[in-house]
C-alpha cells in the first residue's frame, strides 16, 4: 500500500538526485538499496544477486522478509 508508494517515490527522487541522496540512502535504507540495485541491474528478483552469496543466504533473506509481513 502506502509504504511501497513512499519507497518508489524515494527511489525516483534518488534516481534524479544521486549526488544529494544516493550515497546516504544506499547506506541507511536497505529496502531502498535493494530497489536501487534491481532498477540498475534490471534484475527484479529478491534478494538481489549481489547480496545473496549462496542459496542458504538467499533463503535466510526470504525467511526474514516473510517474517516482516
Amino acid at each position: 500500500g502506502l509504504s511501497w508508494k513512499a519507497w518508489l517515490t524515494l527511489l525516483i527522487i534518488t534516481a534524479y538526485n544521486p549526488t544529494v541522496f544516493g550515497e546516504t540512502t544506499w547506506q541507511k535504507y536497505p529496502t531502498l538499496q535493494s530497489l536501487m540495485e534491481m532498477v540498475m541491474t534490471n534484475n527484479y528478483t529478491f534478494p538481489p544477486p549481489t547480496t545473496a552469496i549462496d542459496d542458504k543466504m538467499a533463503e535466510e533473506y526470504r525467511a526474514r522478509e516473510r517474517q516482516l509481513r
